[in-house]
């Protein structure tokens, strides 16, 4: 995946000049400048992403993970990527599934409403572990032919597919350069202000 938030030399230059004195100071700086900005990637991808689809927050949350930058001494100018981790595709149960006259309803997209599935039916699963352990062990299934078994199992898009959508991904990394330009002047500071002989 992509990294949400990537910094060039160009907004690190100041930086480097203030710094130049200092062994390593730059590569630090980066670090923790990045790694305070990454800190509310996380909710800014919650709130991005549950505007486009039927997800609760701390759905999101739990297959999210922040990776946490680093600059390696003398690369700084290749740049500090912040990427944010998610796992696979997620059981319909996590999108609101409901039993209907006609189906199984989900809501996969917000923009595009409940979505009936006529030929598909909830049902316990033999082993309620997982993430459908916190619905009682059901899950959304469906027939593969016309006999009773065998079935299949429905999924709907992971958090990947959330963070991957442009509008999300242009939100979250507008907010953490916005983060990132005003934390790296403070951090320079305590930096300098660290070197100072007590």
């Amino acid at each position: 995946m992509e990294p949400l938030l990537r910094v060039d030399t160009a907004s690190i230059d100041r930086a480097h000049k203030a710094l130049r004195t200092v062994p390593g100071g730059l590569a630090k700086v980066l670090e923790r400048g990045a790694n305070r900005a990454a800190r509310g990637m996380r909710t800014d991808a919650n709130r991005a992403g549950r505007k486009i689809y039927g997800l609760k927050a701390k759905t999101i949350n739990r297959d999210v993970r922040t990776i946490k930058a680093f600059a390696k001494a003398g690369k700084w100018n290749a740049g500090i990527d912040v990427r944010l981790k998610a796992k696979g595709r997620l059981s319909l149960m996590q999108y609101g599934a409901r039993r209907t006259k006609r189906g199984v309803s989900v809501q996969v997209r917000k923009d595009k409403g409940r979505k009936v599935m006529p030929s598909a039916f909830m049902a316990r699963q033999r082993r309620g572990t997982g993430e459908d352990a916190k619905f009682h062990g059901e899950a959304v299934f469906v027939r593969k032919g016309k006999a009773r078994l065998p079935i299949k199992k429905l999924t709907g898009p992971g958090v990947k597919s959330v963070l991957l959508r442009e509008k999300v991904r242009e939100d979250v990394t507008r907010r953490a350069l916005g983060r990132y330009t005003e934390r790296l002047p403070q951090e320079v500071k305590q930096m300098l202000r660290s070197r100072l002989p007590k």
